[in-house]
């Protein structure tokens, strides 16, 4: 009876999607003009040299078909870097368990939960993606601050270093011999899809990238977001350097060179999957069309709400987003063009 009344409760909220203006746009016939894509390569300026090193892993939980493993992953950050760099990458793992023990090489998704690495909108994705079949990684990330003793620059380091934990990970990932180095995917939420947004620009590892609620330029998300980790940081900087808040927005659109415009104009529109909501005020609304743009006009899914609210209609986008992955990794495995 409990089942049956959650089914009925999830199967009304999708159809109060769909009554509310939740909406599917196909990607466009033609996209606008964008620079050249390249494929299968990696950024050089993110990249960290040395060999993969090993995680530390500890078992957290055992469930039926898969486990759960906390993981730390030493960064390859050189000596004397900023310390959000040389911290160790932490991460959580729901690992798929194979019925007969053997090694099977499997599809992985990365995942990048929202501000403050809290896993509240992303952990129900990962069941998901694990029930699949598939290796689901959440990776951590450092809390968004500025640091007034520091170099303005210090923006721009840590966008970079977020990029280049990302790489890390995959490479740490494409190491192990149960998982498909063909069939990666990206997943990230807010500040998660501003990480995915960035990486699919300079990760072409990847098959396919679901960002959610991302935008740019960063500079914009930055000085308008009214989401209160972002404003205490902006306030920050802005005490920092002096001037207006629009003195600080040229700065740091002179400052930034890891942006989700920048980057995002280099991924192949095909692998996105782009989640939007009408009236953000976190990641303004205005910033997800121009990342959009930027995109090259990718499929995407239109939510009727704003940054926080959208949560609401999870029940509507999970099976596009599953469906998303099982087409792109299915592309892949039949040999399409990625």
């Amino acid at each position: 009876m409990q089942r049956t009344h959650r089914s009925g409760r999830w199967s009304g909220l999708v159809l109060l999607a769909t009554l509310c203006g939740c909406k599917v746009v196909p990607m466009a016939d033609r996209a606008p003009a964008v620079v050249a894509r390249p494929v299968r390569a990696i950024d050089p300026q993110y990249v960290r040299s040395g060999p993969v090193p090993h995680a530390s892993l500890t078992l957290a939980e055992s469930a039926r078909g898969y486990e759960i493993w906390k993981a730390s992953l030493p960064s390859k950050a050189q000596k004397g870097a900023p310390p959000e760099a040389v911290a160790p990458i932490g991460m959580r793992w729901w690992k798929p368990r194979a019925n007969d023990g053997a090694t099977v090489r499997r599809p992985a998704i990365v995942i990048s939960p929202i501000l403050g690495s809290d896993t509240a909108f992303v952990t129900q994705f990962a069941e998901r993606f694990v029930a699949e079949g598939w290796h689901a990684i959440v990776v951590f990330h450092p809390e968004v601050t500025y640091d007034p003793a520091r170099p303005f620059v210090q923006i721009e380091e840590r966008l970079a270093d977020s990029v280049s934990r990302r790489i890390e990970v995959v490479d740490w990932l494409l190491a192990r011999d149960d998982v498909d180095p063909a069939r990666i995917g990206s997943f990230g939420i807010s500040a998660g899809g501003i990480e995915a947004a960035l990486a699919s620009g300079a990760d072409h590892r990847y098959a396919a990238h679901v960002i959610g609620l991302a935008g740019g330029p960063l500079s914009d998300v930055f000085v308008d977001s009214d989401e209160g980790q972002i404003r205490r940081a902006t306030a920050a900087a802005e005490r920092a350097v002096g001037g207006t808040r629009e003195d600080l927005r040229r700065r740091l659109a002179a400052t930034i060179r890891t942006d989700t415009l920048v980057l995002a104009a280099k991924a192949p529109r095909e692998s996105v999957l782009l989640i939007l909501a009408r009236h953000d005020h976190s990641v303004p609304t205005k910033t997800g069309k121009a990342l959009y743009e930027a995109l090259g006009r990718p499929r995407t899914i239109w939510l009727p709400l704003g940054h926080y609210a959208s949560v609401l209609f999870l029940p509507f986008v999970t099976p596009r987003v599953l469906d998303f992955f099982r087409e792109r990794f299915d592309a892949v495995r039949n040999g399409a063009t990625r």
